[in-house]
């Protein structure tokens, strides 16, 4: 597969991903009149948006860096790095770096953006998976400065890809 069929399918899915998580926020914002009876549903729901928006991120970064040439497979030296031909033994390909470093580089690369939103929600999404952290209704700003912060790199890298810019910005007020 060439490289901009994979990065074509990596923002696809990325982006689908996302969109799934937008909906469940969307869908769960409203507190029903039996919200006692739904209440564990609702929970459920938020925290699985939480965990789909920021897959999606993740995906979308890496396509991010795919497209600028850069790998996204874990190396025995410190990533990310620029494609070379050469590298190839230093390659992990069963695996791809953490968000986590994905995020410190994206921090350094477009500095006029803030991430700040991003950082917390994967910091929720992390509680999520591995404690089963519940999700504070004050925490809507994450969301909203997440769709944010995509919207200012998605205009910048992908400035054709205008259907999930427009998602973006109407999901925003919906939230």
């Amino acid at each position: 597969m060439n490289k901009k069929a994979t990065v074509d399918e990596m923002l696809d899915f990325g982006q689908y991903v996302f969109a799934e998580g937008v909906n469940r926020l969307i869908k769960y914002k409203e507190q029903a009149p039996n919200f006692i009876y739904q209440r564990n549903d609702l929970i459920k729901e938020k925290r699985l948006a939480v965990v789909n928006i920021v897959h999606g991120i993740e995906l979308i970064f890496k396509a991010i860096l795919l497209n600028n040439d850069y790998l996204i497979n874990k190396l025995k030296i410190r990533p990310p790095i620029k494609n070379d031909e050469s590298i190839g033994r230093l390659l992990n390909s069963e695996q791809t770096i953490e968000f986590s470093v994905i995020l410190c580089f994206f921090k350094k690369q477009y500095s006029k953006i803030d991430f700040k939103a991003i950082e917390k929600l994967n910091k929720i999404r992390n509680q999520i998976q591995h404690r089963g952290t519940r999700i504070d209704e004050k925490s809507k700003w994450m969301f909203t400065e997440t769709f944010d912060t995509m919207t200012h790199l998605y205009k910048k890298e992908f400035p054709k890809r205008r259907k999930f810019v427009k998602l973006l910005e109407e999901s925003r007020d919906k939230i």
